[in-house]
């Protein structure tokens, strides 16, 4: 995420939008002290009290666009739940057709192997996390049906190197 913000300053839209925040809010303090009257203590001169409400108005501004450019960063980072489906189709797929592989080849038996465990590994950790964003998933299900094929790949290797 925190690369997410970066980039994101460092853009020329967002700079724009920076100096657009923080000029609405050195126009929008004073602006209201002006139309609301408040009574206000000031003991220096008055010139420097709307320096003040505009350079607070400006940092308050800044703040605001700050805090919407993190939010907009913690939204992109965390993926969609469509975008989780679609990412594990997609792994599926590939993991089928390198299975059917393994039934015949010794080297695509142990390339399997070798990747089963990490993708074990992964559906235990989002067991784990609870996450609602997963529940298309039956993970309890994917997680059995991968052991099965690990101890199912474990013996195609043991017959290749017999």
């Amino acid at each position: 995420m925190a690369s997410s913000v970066q980039q994101q300053w460092q853009s020329r839209q967002q700079g724009r939008r920076l100096a657009a925040f923080a000029a609405t809010g050195a126009a929008l303090i004073p602006l209201t002290v002006l139309l609301l009257r408040p009574s206000i203590y000031w003991p220096g001169p008055r010139a420097a009290l709307w320096v003040f409400l505009a350079t607070f108005g400006a940092f308050l501004g800044a703040l605001l666009w700050f805090a919407g450019l993190v939010g907009r960063a913690q939204r992109q980072a965390k993926p969609s739940a469509a975008d989780i489906i679609r990412h594990w189709e997609a792994e599926e797929q590939r993991f089928s057709a390198l299975r059917e592989r393994a039934v015949g080849d010794h080297q695509a038996a142990e390339e399997y192997l070798r990747e089963l465990q990490p993708l074990i590994e992964e559906v235990q950790l989002m067991l784990s996390a609870g996450d609602e964003a997963y529940a298309p998933l039956n993970l309890e299900a994917e997680l059995a049906r991968l052991r099965q094929d690990l101890d199912w790949a474990k013996r195609q290797v043991g017959r290749g190197a017999a």
